[in-house]
């Protein structure tokens, strides 16, 4: 499974995010994140976890949609994921307890919660 994840000047959010993606139980997972040129710390941010992150770029792009496409032309799973800076899996083993109806041929979609913490 391929994890995508788009950022551009993220660097408060996207640790979270990173940390939520190397937490899974599941460990069949290949993380790509792609930047869109930030000008902030978010390129730090995404060197610290260089060796647990599978591919990195960091480009301009003309907005979330080529930035999508950079990742999923880069993606080497069968199945992919999206989760942009600043959002979380739910549980370390989200993505494990979805991989259960993989092999069924099922189309996955979900619903996003929005809170304050």
């Amino acid at each position: 499974m391929s994890i995508i994840t788009v950022v551009k000047n993220s660097e408060n959010l996207l640790e979270e995010t990173i940390q939520s993606v190397l937490s899974q139980t599941y460990s069949n997972i290949e993380y790509i994140i792609i930047d869109g040129a930030s000008t902030d710390r978010t390129i730090d941010v995404i060197r610290q976890y260089d060796g647990k992150i599978h591919h990195w770029m960091s480009e301009p792009d003309s907005g979330i949609s080529e930035a999508f496409n950079k990742g999923i032309c880069l993606s080497k799973g069968e199945w992919i994921n999206f989760l942009n800076a600043g959002d979380v899996f739910w549980q370390r083993d989200t993505v494990e307890r979805v991989s259960q109806c993989f092999d069924r041929g099922l189309i996955l979609t979900g619903f996003a919660q929005f809170g304050k913490k």
